[in-house]
């Protein structure tokens, strides 16, 4: 079986390396699988070696021979996966011309595209895609809610990592300095600057015990870092920009927050928890399916600082909780979102 995956970039999001994991665990299988990308070659996973042993190509409008070639993959294919509006808007003209092959579409997170144009977009793809898929009900809610003529039924499909060996391993903080770690593009609908009012309301003798570390960069990095120095935490936070090795990150940190105001399918929640690390996160989209309250993490309103600062102020008093529910997420990941089970369910999507 050949697939062709088409991306809108390869810069550091939880779609993208969702779709490289997915892509190594396809060729492990034995398929052939080729990345398109809508972006650079300067993008974040190629340009730091996150795509090596991939079969990567660049298609680009203002390069004829990149879409000559497309095309000329398009022939010989036997799957192409959609992943995102973006990069069906891209190719929807091409697509119209192999209408018999098989075409999949998986929307990875739960944004609306509810503009005139973009709904006519899906409801004419519709008629040429095999297979639809969501990484979680509130995407497939929101979708179809959106697209009410879009007949084809999709499926939740969830997102999944490999699990890693190098876990994070126990700690005693005895007064030492708990790591909260924020991991994804800073940009507005992530909220991040939430954690920072959230850090800024703890208590003095709390706030001395506790670091937060920033891995992503976006346009609100600027705003973020402005937030921090205005409210005298520039020696508690460090922003870090991209950083492409996860098992670095997550053995920088002891505890993910997520703050976003929608989430899909969180590939940072899934990824930070299959490294013994729990997660706060907002009581949003797919964020429920995995973070389970008073087993492996911490839920809250979205909006509600006064709320995550509470939590954070319970976790340093009772540093237990950090290492009882990490221990609960890893097992919890291993047993449900392995990439292996992802591969095997898109197996079957491709089937149908």
């Amino acid at each position: 079986m050949k697939i062709i995956h088409l991306v809108t970039s390869l810069n550091v999001g939880g779609s993208e390396r969702f779709v490289i994991d997915l892509s190594r665990a396809q060729i492990k299988s034995g398929k052939s699988v080729v990345i398109y990308s809508l972006g650079s070659n300067d993008d974040e996973l190629i340009s730091r070696g996150e795509c090596n042993g991939l079969s990567i190509s660049l298609l680009s409008k203002r390069n004829p021979l990149s879409l000559l070639w497309f095309v000329f993959s398009l022939i010989r294919c036997d799957i192409i996966h959609l992943h995102s509006p973006h990069a069906l808007s891209a190719v929807y003209t091409i697509l119209r011309i192999f209408a018999k092959r098989k075409i999949a579409y998986t929307r990875h997170g739960a944004g609306l595209f509810d503009s005139n144009s973009w709904k006519t977009l899906h409801h004419k793809a519709a008629k040429l895609f095999k297979a639809l898929a969501f990484v979680s009900e509130e995407a497939k809610a929101v979708f179809e809610r959106v697209n009410p003529n879009v007949k084809l039924r999709g499926k939740v499909i969830d997102n999944g990592v490999n699990i890693p060996e190098n876990r994070r391993t126990k700690k005693t903080y005895q007064g030492g300095v708990i790591s909260i770690g924020s991991v994804g593009r800073m940009v507005e609908l992530k909220y991040q600057q939430h954690l920072i009012k959230a850090i800024a309301r703890l208590e003095k003798g709390t706030l001395e015990k506790v670091h937060v570390n920033f891995f992503g960069d976006g346009e609100d990095r600027q705003k973020l870092e402005k937030l921090a120095l205005e409210l005298d935490l520039g020696n508690i936070i460090t922003f870090h920009g991209v950083v492409t090795d996860r098992s670095h990150i997550y053995q920088s940190i002891d505890v993910l927050c997520v703050t976003s105001e929608t989430e899909g399918l969180s590939l940072a929640i899934i990824e930070a928890m299959s490294f013994n690390i729990p997660t706060i996160a907002t009581n949003v989209g797919g964020n429920p399916t995995l973070v389970k309250p008073g087993e492996n993490g911490w839920l809250y309103e979205f909006g509600q600082v006064d709320a995550l600062s509470d939590i954070l102020q319970n976790i340093v008093i009772s540093t237990d909780s950090i290492d009882e529910f990490g221990s609960q997420a890893s097992a919890f990941i291993a047993d449900n979102y392995s990439i292996d089970n992802s591969e095997k369910q898109y197996q079957h999507l491709y089937a149908d």
